[in-house]
């Protein structure tokens, strides 16, 4: 069992460069970190790990953030799942279509990593 406030994390993002980031980052606070680098890969994560909350970039190639989102939010084991989308385009335009579409947080790119830990601990009841 993990300790309070430490979480089982799915990150995906097609970069490899944000991947070992978030992994470092995540890991850093203690989390158990699986990184994916498509949306595929990481709905086959999400499946097997069963973790507390899910971190996708919203443009990938293949399967978009939106499209994993709205894989999730199909799912019976996974509708109630947090999602926090991290996006180089994070207009309030965006923010209020990923909040309607049923993301927890959005956090914008360039990552500001203080941010986004301060969004999960949100999202985890932990702040």
């Amino acid at each position: 069992s993990r300790g309070p406030g430490v979480a089982r994390i799915v990150a995906i993002d097609d970069e490899d460069l944000i991947r070992m980031l978030l992994m470092h980052a995540l890991q850093g606070q203690g989390h158990d970190v699986i990184v994916a680098a498509d949306g595929d890969a990481g709905l086959t994560a999400v499946a097997d790990a069963t973790p507390d909350l899910i971190i996708t970039d919203l443009n990938m190639p293949g399967m978009s953030g939106w499209d994993v989102l709205a894989t999730l939010k199909a799912g019976t084991d996974t509708v109630a799942l947090p999602v926090i989308a991290l996006s180089g385009n994070a207009s309030d335009e965006d923010r209020q279509k990923g909040a309607a579409a049923g993301f927890s947080e959005f956090v914008g790119k360039p990552l500001d990593m203080a941010q986004l830990l301060a969004e999960i601990a949100k999202v985890l009841g932990t702040e």
